[in-house]
C-alpha cells in the first residue's frame, strides 16, 4: 500500500511540473506577441519611432523586451522576447510603414 501512495503522488507531482512548464511556454509566447503589438502601437503614434520596449511586473514577474530596428524598403524590424518563469520565446515581425 506504500509503494502504491508513493508512486500516485510521485505521478502527480510530474504532472503538476509538466503542467507548470506547459503554462509558462503558451505565457512567454503571448508576452513575446505583446511585445509586437506594443511596438505596433508606438509606430501608429509615430512612424519614425525605433528603440526598445520593456514591461514586466506580470504574475510572477513575467516580462516582455521588444526591439524596433530600421529594416530595408521603409519596414521596421521587431524582435521581442516573452519570458514567463524560466521559459523564454522570441518573435520576429517586419511591419511595413
Amino acid at each position: 500500500m506504500t509503494l502504491m501512495v508513493i508512486n500516485v503522488l510521485d505521478t502527480t507531482t510530474l504532472e503538476m511540473s509538466a503542467l507548470r512548464n506547459s503554462m509558462d511556454y503558451e505565457r512567454a509566447l503571448f508576452l513575446a506577441n505583446a511585445g509586437v503589438h506594443e511596438v505596433a502601437a508606438q509606430l501608429e503614434a509615430d512612424s519614425a519611432w525605433l528603440g526598445t520596449i520593456t514591461e514586466g511586473a506580470y504574475p510572477a514577474n513575467d516580462t516582455y523586451e521588444a526591439v524596433a530596428v530600421s529594416g530595408a524598403n521603409y519596414t521596421v524590424t521587431v524582435t521581442s522576447k516573452g519570458v514567463a518563469g524560466e521559459i523564454t520565446r522570441t518573435v520576429q515581425a517586419i511591419i511595413e510603414l
